[in-house]
């Protein structure tokens, strides 16, 4: 009895691992692309940018208050999201 067990797992797992491996004929061919030598940024507009980082140094020195003051939600948002016209943090 226990050899025909074995002899089952055997095949078993033979055939399992035979019919678990198979090959993907698909295959996605990856497209060149051609990198410039020199990049041209005489056009750049830089003022969205320089909104952000403004928004974010407000909102970090009013969150930077947190250890000396108790800091509103709603304010926390408002300079988040740019909205309300908040005035800059006196701290920064």
């Amino acid at each position: 009895m226990k050899t025909k067990f074995t002899i089952l797992s055997i095949i078993t797992g033979g055939v399992l691992i035979l019919s678990a491996c198979k090959k993907d004929k698909d295959s996605v061919a990856i497209e060149a692309y051609d990198i410039p030598t020199t990049y041209n940024f005489a056009g750049a507009n830089y003022a969205s940018s320089t909104n952000r980082i403004q928004m974010y140094n407000e909102l970090n020195a009013y969150l930077g208050k947190v250890t000396s003051a108790n800091v509103d939600n709603t304010v926390s948002l408002n300079y988040f999201n740019n909205t309300n016209n908040l005035k800059p943090c006196p701290d920064s």
